[in-house]
């Protein structure tokens, strides 16, 4: 017996066909058979041309509606506009840490079945240089579009190693703490008189790190007793009536900034526990919540130092994590720490008006002492 057709089925039929859907999947999905399904489409008196469609077992390809959208150009709908004449204004940072003046580290070389030095202040000079020279070449290279007037430079700590510390540690340094602060003191101060070349203005901001503590025991002592809150304190006197470079030495061990509308929060580290990117991002996100009462949308940019390794990562769709590489080629520490050997590495990034990081460039020392002589 033969079933009436229902307004459903009706309003069905028409859906399958306008989708192109061709009879014998229609009369399937529908109960039919294909007779029902075209003596139905006559009574309705629907019709249809299927001249320029190939039949395909569940599907109807129209050639034709293909080709016309092949020729659509969204682009040329939305043409480009230039939304600025001359040189981008920008501004750039400079993040420096783990730079650890002072240490020793060897480790095995199977090619010569001895010991080698992969760090001593005569390699730490080299990646001195070597950063300087980096720093001017993208200087130079972005030079033809953006105008960066102004350099931060974020001091994140352990600029010396200290050999009041760790027990044993004097085999790994061949210079005093005392001596330590006074190598970096004439580093830093010539390395930012080199940024005086490249840049109208030099901002710098120390934080201290773990390796600075005058005392051996993980304890809070006040930041004012850190070997490396004198080094900074020193480099502000050297600076102090340079109207082209400001030196910020807080006396807490964290220190926000903001650049151009956008804010960043800067550490050391070494109050983060664990040693894996989970354990990291962890821990970050605990913080985040932690400065919620005080600034609830969070900073922009949040940077740390200390686990001797370079990463770049996004903690939410608001805030972005930049952990700074170490200066120590295969430091033993961090193969210790992380079963991986150390890249030496530092961030140089710029600052927009709509981004706090516009482009960014992980500087790697490469193998300086693969470069030395003898």
């Amino acid at each position: 017996m033969k079933k009436n057709w229902t307004p459903d089925e009706d309003n069905n039929l028409k859906i399958h066909l306008d989708a192109g859907n061709n009879v014998e999947y229609i009369a399937k999905e529908l109960g039919r058979t294909t007779d029902a399904v075209r003596n139905r489409m006559k009574r309705l008196k629907i019709s249809r041309t299927e001249s320029s469609r190939i039949i395909t077992p569940d599907k109807i390809v129209d050639y034709d509606e293909i080709a016309r959208l092949t020729k659509i150009n969204l682009f040329k709908a939305k043409p480009y506009k230039q939304c600025w004449t001359g040189t981008i204004q920008e501004e750039a940072v400079l993040v420096l840490s783990d730079i650890h003046a002072g240490m020793v580290n060897s480790i095995y070389d199977p090619n010569s079945h001895k010991e080698m030095e992969t760090y001593n202040e005569k390699i730490r000079q080299t990646e001195q240089i070597y950063l300087r020279d980096s720093v001017f070449q993208i200087s130079d290279l972005f030079s033809k579009s953006y105008k960066i007037k102004k350099l931060h430079i974020f001091m994140l700590g352990d600029m010396v190693t200290n050999d009041r510390i760790f027990t044993g540690q004097t085999f790994e340094i061949e210079q005093p703490v005392g001596i330590q602060i006074w190598s970096m003191v004439r580093d830093l101060t010539h390395f930012i008189e080199e940024m005086k070349m490249k840049f109208e203005e030099i901002d710098v901001i120390g934080v201290v790190g773990n390796h600075g503590r005058t005392t051996d025991k993980y304890q809070e002592e006040p930041v004012e007793n850190n070997f490396e809150y004198h080094l900074y304190k020193i480099i502000q006197q050297v600076f102090i009536n340079d109207p082209r470079v400001k030196v910020t030495v807080p006396n807490t061990r964290f220190f926000s900034t903001e650049i151009m509308g956008h804010t960043y929060y800067m550490s050391h580290g070494d109050s983060m526990r664990g040693v894996t990117r989970n354990s990291i991002d962890k821990a970050m996100r605990e913080m985040l919540t932690a400065l919620i009462p005080d600034l609830p949308q969070g900073f922009d940019v949040y940077l740390m130092g200390h686990f001797h390794k370079s990463e770049k990562m996004d903690l939410n769709e608001k805030s972005t994590l930049l952990i700074n590489g170490c200066w120590i080629p295969r430091d033993q520490y961090g193969f210790k720490m992380f079963r991986q050997y150390s890249k030496p590495g530092q961030w140089l990034f710029g600052v927009g008006k709509q981004r706090s990081i516009t482009w960014s460039f992980n500087l790697d020392f490469g193998n300086p002492y693969s470069k030395l002589g003898s």
